[in-house]
Formats: C-alpha cells, sequence, structure tokens
C-alpha cells in the first residue's frame, strides 16, 4: 500500500476561517521508498490572519506572487496526485473506492484542515481524513526505547529524537520520511501492517 507523508501550511488555527497557504506531499511505497513528490504554493487573500503567521510559515510575498496558483487548480493537482496513489480499499454511501492513506505531523490538524478546505474549493479528495500521525508513532518510539517522553511532541520532538540540532533541518514530508525510515526502523513496514487482507 503507498503511503502519503502531507503537511499543509495554513494562514492560521481555524479550517473554517483561514486559508491553506502551500500543501507537499511525499507519496512512498511499501517499504516507504519515494514514488512522487509534490509541492504547491497556494494564492491567499490575507484576510483574517493572525499576526506573525506569514513569518512563522516562511511566507515570502515575492515567491508567491511568482509561484502560487488559486485555491482550486491547486485543489485539483492535490486531488490528482492522491490518485494516482489512492491503493487503500474503502466503503462508502456509493460503494467500494480506492482512497490515499496519508502520513502528517500533527494529523489532528492536517486532516480535517484540507477536509474544510478541499469542500470550500468543491474539490473531492480521494482520501481517508484519518491520517497516521508521526506524533503519535513518535510516542510510541520513546515507549519502545525506553526514552523520557519531551515536553513537547512538535518540534521539540524531532531535534530530540534524531540529535539534530535545528528541527527545520526535518521540515514537511521529506523531513518526516527521513527521520522515520533512519530512526524508526519499526515502521519501514507499516505499509504492510495497514494492507487489508484479500
Amino acid at each position: 500500500m503507498t503511503l502519503v507523508f502531507l503537511d499543509l501550511e495554513t494562514t492560521g488555527l481555524n479550517p473554517r476561517r483561514h486559508e491553506v497557504m502551500q500543501i507537499a506531499a511525499v507519496a512512498v511505497d511499501h517499504d516507504l521508498r519515494v514514488v512522487e513528490e509534490f509541492e504547491v504554493k497556494v494564492h491567499v487573500t490575507g484576510r483574517n490572519v493572525p499576526r506573525g503567521m506569514l513569518r512563522r510559515t516562511r511566507y515570502d510575498p515575492d515567491v508567491w506572487r511568482r509561484d502560487a496558483i488559486s485555491p482550486k487548480y491547486a485543489a485539483f493537482r492535490l486531488a490528482r496526485f492522491l490518485r494516482r496513489h489512492s491503493t487503500r480499499a474503502s466503503m462508502g454511501s456509493r460503494g467500494s473506492s480506492r482512497v490515499a492513506q496519508l502520513v502528517a505531523h500533527n494529523a489532528a490538524f492536517d486532516g480535517p484542515f484540507l477536509e474544510a478546505w478541499s469542500r470550500r474549493q468543491r474539490v473531492h479528495m480521494p482520501i481517508t481524513f484519518r491520517a497516521l500521525c508521526t506524533i503519535q508513532r513518535a510516542e510510541w518510539h520513546f515507549v519502545e526505547a525506553s526514552l523520557p517522553r519531551p515536553a513537547s511532541m512538535h518540534d521539540d520532538l524531532w531535534s530530540q529524537a534524531v540529535s539534530i540540532s535545528s528541527a527545520e533541518e526535518l521540515a514537511g514530508p521529506s523531513g518526516m520520511l527521513a527521520w522515520m525510515t533512519a530512526r524508526l526502523p519499526t515502521w519501514a513496514p507499516i505499509a504492510r501492517v495497514f494492507q487489508p487482507e484479500d
């Protein structure tokens, strides 16, 4: 089964009011080898942006003016990418279909935010919004390795778990994947674990 590591940058924390400004994803096979990468910057209106949020997300107005695309087009492009990696069987009101299995750092944020955003764009995302969470997996790692749990399971987690100087080195889906394959060898066969039986 393919897994899709996904990361959203947003203009705030409220999925009903704030916008997606950047989407990055990495699709990997059952051995966590990269199959395809995806990245898009999204035009934002700038309304309802909490003070300082754009600085934290490395927003550069010149880059966004040059590279960003409309939210609708970004949603269509993401949906196409996800369709190519929809390998998980799913049963819905219209019968069975295939969906992509998302993995996210703080999946409790990214899944619902992506769901609300895609509905606003009126673009169907072929995914299960119940994403696997790297924070939860990292918590398991601390227990398995008998290590003390860090105070923060966000950025502090990365630097403490992988002994790097800056958590920014592991930002986004490529960073999540690198950390998982280097430091959590027990997660290497995760795609097989979640493979539905025939």
